[in-house]
């Protein structure tokens, strides 16, 4: 699963709005609003794109092992 905080923190470091997002990412405002609240998982394709607009790995963007 996708950490949804890291998403969002992330977001906000970079001074992102959700719509900046998206339009970097290519979809829609609110597919990246439904992510950071965890009503949607994003696609491998998806979680490649926003873990190069902010410079991570796939892997730093995922839950961490409780």
């Amino acid at each position: 699963m996708v950490n949804v905080k890291r998403i969002r923190e992330l977001r906000e470091k970079e001074g992102f709005s959700q719509q900046e997002l998206a339009d970097r990412v290519h979809v829609v405002q609110n597919m990246i609003a439904q992510l950071e609240i965890g009503q949607k998982q994003p696609s491998a394709t998806l979680l490649k794109s926003i873990a190069d607009v902010f410079g991570v790995t796939m892997d730093s963007l995922m839950m961490e092992a409780q």
